[in-house]
């Protein structure tokens, strides 16, 4: 039996959860930050994102599912933080992350949030 906080259970646990990693996800630095109770998507630059995790996993003392993470980016891009390299890489093409988009657009304001998105440009090299 759990000695602090809500048992397993109790309804007003996700609530408490919810409030309690929010300043922590309003802290981080990535262009887009996203929660959803235990759920958190990361968006933005390599190390802008691989510095929010580490925040999270230090600051937050949350554990990864590191089964359960992802890493969505262009074919072709060079992983260099050792966590990052640890998830799930899913290299998508430039028009599968413009439909990403769309889709994150939806989502979002169909619950009311204003939302700019920027699509990052293409890589020439």
């Amino acid at each position: 039996m759990s000695q602090e906080g809500p048992q397993h259970g109790d309804p007003l646990g996700p609530l408490l959860f919810c409030n309690t990693i929010r300043p922590l996800l309003t802290s981080l630095g990535s262009d887009l930050r996203l929660g959803y109770m235990d759920d958190v998507t990361l968006g933005g630059s390599q190390d802008a994102v691989a510095r929010d995790v580490q925040t999270v996993i230090e600051v937050g003392g949350l554990d990864l599912n590191i089964s359960k993470c992802e890493l969505i980016s262009r074919p072709g891009c060079v992983v260099s933080d050792p966590t990052l390299q640890s998830f799930l890489q899913l290299p998508v093409s430039d028009a599968e992350l413009c439909v990403l988009h769309c889709f994150l657009v939806l989502f979002l304001t169909q619950r009311g949030h204003n939302v700019v998105v920027t699509l990052p440009e293409q890589s020439t090299g």
